[in-house]
């Protein structure tokens, strides 16, 4: 298989993990030099805001191109370390020889996780989060960073829908999932190494969905048998998506279990027609959110730091570098054509409710299939 033909830190590009996305030149993906810097220099806010920030996620959720204006208005230095799995960031947080973060992000199943098991995570100050206000209703009600008494714990900044690819010019867009078992697709499906995707949305082709992450062991195991029929029709499981996007680019698959808008930028780059589709028994959708560590020595210049990374053209410029949706609805009209086509935003209630957020399976139960069950299965899958 060839490598994929964008930058090395998009090749190994998996959905297990989310995204492990870093800044592209905007004036090359077609934003234009308005966006770049993001915004005008504001008048310097006191003393409070400012010096080290230090921050602990993916590779390119520190919005370096986004927020170099505001951070050298502000005179605020960045340092970042990234991680190469999410763990990292539950380990590194409960050690004590490496608190002192100032800011992380969390994909929404972990927010019970953080805020009471791990008790990572501090309430936020809504007060000074002012552009809160101006999301999306959707990114501002959700469980996953609002508690029952109303307390902010994280502030959604982006978002992704999986669905599923297909190379328009040689296919229809399949109505169903089960589309891809029909004959004619032998050979031609492309699968990824994506085992939160794979299990939720064959969950809800078997009509698992209004109970999903909560499967039992005997619904997890139709799940796999499910699992490998699809598997019978694909080229075999791409390890990420940057080798699935390559798989299409070549032809060797026209349609993919599951799929992520983005691969459509990507192969649209290399003149390839991939589209993106929720077939009618629904995809998901995954949503990652800012949040302060307990431990933070910084937390009002990390407070300042969401607040304009939610702001309309630090949002816009965060969609194009991570072929991402936004959360503000003001910095819809900034996006350039081909982000702005990833998602309907003036249906976004809709594309929600056909691709809903998911906590994580329960780390253990006695009723449930846990999350190593999950995995476990997975592998199995893969190795068959």
């Amino acid at each position: 298989m060839r490598k994929q033909s964008q930058p090395k830190r998009f090749e190994n590009l998996s959905r297990r993990d989310f995204l492990k996305l870093s800044g592209l030149g905007l004036v090359s993906l077609g934003l234009g030099s308005s966006l770049v810097g993001c915004g005008p220099r504001a008048t310097p806010l006191p003393a409070v805001v400012g010096g080290k920030l230090d921050f602990l996620s993916w590779e390119g959720y520190d919005l370096p191109t986004c927020m170099n204006g505001w951070q050298s208005a502000h005179d605020v230095t960045m340092s970042s370390s990234y991680i190469g799995d999410h763990s990292e960031i539950q380990a590194k947080l409960t050690t004590a020889q490496t608190s002192g973060y100032d800011l992380i992000t969390y994909y929404q199943g972990y927010f019970d996780l953080y805020r009471d098991e791990l008790k990572i995570i501090q309430p936020i100050d809504r007060s000074k989060i002012s552009n809160f206000g101006k999301l999306y209703d959707i990114f501002r009600s959700q469980k996953y960073w609002v508690d029952d008494k109303n307390q902010l714990w994280g502030v959604p900044f982006t978002w992704g829908a999986e669905g599923c690819n297909f190379n328009a010019d040689k296919m229809d867009a399949p109505g169903s999932w089960r589309d891809l078992l029909k004959p004619e697709f032998k050979g031609k499906v492309g699968m990824v190494d994506d085992m939160n995707g794979a299990v939720i949305i064959a969950g809800r082709i078997l009509g698992f969905g209004e109970q999903l992450p909560n499967l039992t062991p005997e619904q997890l195991a139709e799940v796999k048998a499910l699992l490998l029929e699809i598997k019978s029709q694909a080229r075999g499981i791409a390890p990420s998506f940057g080798d699935l996007t390559e798989l299409l680019v070549s032809g060797e698959v026209i349609v993919t279990y599951p799929g992520w808008a983005a691969v459509n930028n990507w192969a649209q780059d290399r003149g390839v027609n991939i589209q993106h589709t929720i077939p009618a028994e629904g995809g998901f959708a995954f949503i990652d959110a800012f949040a302060i560590p307990a431990s933070s020595d910084n937390v009002e210049t990390a407070l300042e730091w969401i607040n304009t990374a939610i702001s309309p053209e630090v949002q816009a410029c965060q969609a194009v570098n991570l072929s991402a949706g936004v959360v503000n609805p003001e910095a819809v009209p900034l996006l350039d054509a081909k982000t702005a086509a990833l998602y309907d935003y003036n249906k976004i209630n809709d594309v929600f409710k056909l691709a809903p957020v998911y906590s994580l399976p329960p780390r253990e139960s006695t009723q449930y299939a846990t999350y190593e069950q999950w995995l476990s299965m997975w592998e199995e899958v893969k190795a068959a």
